[in-house]
């Protein structure tokens, strides 16, 4: 089979043809992870006394169920500051969950064998909206704790 095809310019010119047509399959489809969102916000409390960020803990991100398969949940911790961003969250309603930070025994401090573990000042909070929304994208979503159930 010696056609125009075998020459070097044909050669080239499939090398043309099948780069470009890979090249449009993934500008097409994407790069996977485009439709996830980026969630990040504040974390803050006035059930400790005062607006006050909440300083640990994580917060995960689960997508309900709205037929099929929902996705993964996401899980971030609370910096300090009482920040938090993550991506990769499911588009649509996801419950927002708080596990609150171990408690610590103040420096220096070396508990006697009966004593009991100290309790996390957060143990309490939970998250005063169970459900968001989120799109596909950029969301900042600012998340405000609660003691005990959300009404």
């Amino acid at each position: 089979m010696n056609s125009r095809w075998n020459t070097g310019l044909g050669k080239a010119l499939r090398c043309v043809v099948a780069l470009s047509l890979v090249l449009s399959v993934v500008l097409l489809t994407g790069c996977g992870g485009g439709s996830k969102g980026v969630v990040s916000g504040k974390v803050t409390t006035k059930a400790l006394g005062k607006d006050e960020p909440v300083t640990g803990g994580t917060l995960t991100f689960a997508p309900v169920a709205q037929g099929g398969n929902p996705g993964a949940p996401v899980s971030v911790e609370i910096k300090p500051e009482g920040t938090y961003s993550v991506s990769g969250v499911v588009p649509g309603k996801c419950k927002v969950i708080y596990v609150p930070p171990p408690a610590t025994y103040p420096p220096g401090h070396t508990p006697k064998p009966s004593e009991p573990a100290p309790e996390s000042r957060f143990k309490n909070l939970v998250p005063s909206q169970q459900e968001i929304e989120v799109k596909a994208g950029n969301n900042t979503i600012d998340i405000e704790m609660v003691i005990g159930k959300p009404s």
